[in-house]
């Protein structure tokens, strides 16, 4: 019976470490599947808070280098019914470890610190957007 029950400990903490965000914090980059899970969470998000004036968004980008604690995050502006023309927009994110941002070990829910960062980056580059966007009009 102790046998069995080893083997059935040793099977759950086996499972535990095959995590795919297990041990995360001492990699210096996120893998594809971090990247695409983070970018649909921002995307998911973007409906929620940043995604309600003239422009909609394509969140494309989430390399991070955790050795030197930067992550750029590039993104397009796209302006709704509008065939011609995006701007471009990239912004550096500051974590040292994918701790910073995932708000836990079991989903792609961002941190605050992440969630501040991305709306700061959004919101710094909206004027910029909206400068370029009359400029096509012209």
């Amino acid at each position: 019976m102790k046998t069995i029950i080893k083997k059935i400990i040793t099977a759950v903490c086996l499972l535990c470490l095959w995590s795919p965000f297990s041990a995360y914090s001492d990699r210096a980059y996120l893998t594809d599947s971090e990247e695409e899970g983070l970018l649909i969470e921002i995307n998911n998000m973007c409906w929620d808070v940043w995604c309600e004036g003239g422009y909609r968004f394509d969140f494309h980008t989430f390399e991070c280098y955790f050795d030197n604690g930067e992550c750029l995050f590039a993104f397009d502006y796209i302006k709704w019914r509008q065939t011609e023309g995006l701007f471009e927009a990239e912004c550096m994110i500051y974590a040292s470890s994918i701790d910073d941002l995932f708000a836990n070990d079991h989903s792609y829910e961002m941190s605050q610190s992440l969630y501040n960062q991305v709306s700061s980056c959004i919101d710094g580059h909206s004027s910029e957007a909206r400068s370029y966007f009359i400029s096509l009009e012209d």
